[in-house]
């Protein structure tokens, strides 16, 4: 089993006291060790107080994992809401697509991630765009409420899926929930 530089185990673990102690000894805030920044740790495991001092000390927004996958693409697909916000409003990009061009949208869906998928529905993404193997934002949430071993809250999956077809459909802004 591979063990994480101590930086990026800081980051999982949301240790922001020794996250600071250790980009004061030396450590990069944007060292993408074992495929992932710091940073996309940060949001994967929703520790947005870890997340925001990195910006502030220059982690870049747009580093991308093994897969293609921004700081913003974790925060959807793990359904961290505050975060995904927080990303965007500092300057991550909606629209930035994957290896398999899938955009944040695309991995909010994977997870059926309600909150997530309806404020990035007002947030103006396309919910039009076809990953590599042909699939809709719409045609992964489904998959999901098929597949899915987990009981599907199905007012919030008619309320998801009506929200992208709305998007689809035109410039119509879905509501928030």
């Amino acid at each position: 089993m591979l063990r994480l530089p101590e930086l990026h185990e800081a980051c999982v673990k949301g240790h922001l006291d020794v996250v600071q102690r250790l980009h004061s000894a030396g450590a990069s805030v944007n060292a993408t060790d074992y495929h992932c920044s710091p940073l996309d740790l940060a949001c994967k495991n929703g520790h947005i107080d870890v997340a925001q001092w990195l910006h502030s000390v220059g982690a870049s927004l747009d580093a991308t994992d093994r897969d293609g996958c921004t700081p913003l693409h974790s925060a959807c697909f793990m359904g961290h809401l505050d975060l995904a916000q927080w990303l965007h409003s500092v300057g991550a990009s909606v629209h930035a697509t994957d290896r398999w061009r899938r955009a944040s949208l695309h991995r909010a869906c994977l997870r059926a991630q309600h909150d997530v998928v309806q404020w990035l529905c007002s947030a103006g993404v396309d919910a039009t765009l076809k990953s590599n193997d042909g699939s809709t934002p719409a045609q992964l949430l489904q998959r999901y409420a098929r597949e899915t071993e987990f009981q599907v809250d199905q007012q919030a999956l008619r309320s998801t899926m009506a929200c992208l077809v709305r998007r689809a459909q035109g410039p119509l802004l879905c509501t928030t929930v």
